[in-house]
């Protein structure tokens, strides 16, 4: 893993965030679009309304956590990116704390690793239904 200073631009979603990132030696990645790394959160433009009100819920949680001109600490894997350009990182703020296992721990998001487009789905319908318990969301 590499580690960078960056500064959050603005939040794009539950899992996607544009990020400078400070290079060191005075060279900057402006405007960089960031994929947080081994999660999953539903999509904005879902079929099914609560699935879009808990992607409003993750990405209300970034909005919150990740305030615009924020500095953090980006974890990048071997500068990978994923299927639409996005560097894959984990995001740590001033304070240490991993936005990543904060949106898994708060049942925002999952953790997609080694699971098929179904069970992924599944999974999501738990944290929906975890949601609701809790009276986050109103069915």
């Amino acid at each position: 893993m590499y580690e960078y200073k960056a500064t959050v631009k603005r939040v794009i979603d539950g899992d996607s965030v544009v990020l400078d990132i400070d290079l060191g030696f005075y060279m900057f990645m402006n405007e960089t679009k960031i994929r947080l790394y081994g999660i999953d959160t539903p999509e904005m433009n879902s079929e099914d309304p609560l699935l879009r009100l808990q992607a409003v819920l993750a990405a209300r949680y970034l909005y919150d956590n990740l305030p615009v001109g924020s500095k953090v600490t980006i974890k990048t894997v071997l500068d990978k990116r994923e299927k639409y350009g996005r560097l894959l990182a984990t995001i740590i703020t001033q304070d240490g704390f991993n936005i990543n296992d904060g949106l898994l721990e708060n049942k925002l998001a999952i953790n997609y690793k080694n699971l098929t487009r179904e069970e992924q789905i599944a999974k999501h319908y738990e944290n929906q239904q975890y949601l609701i318990n809790k009276g986050f969301i109103i069915p």
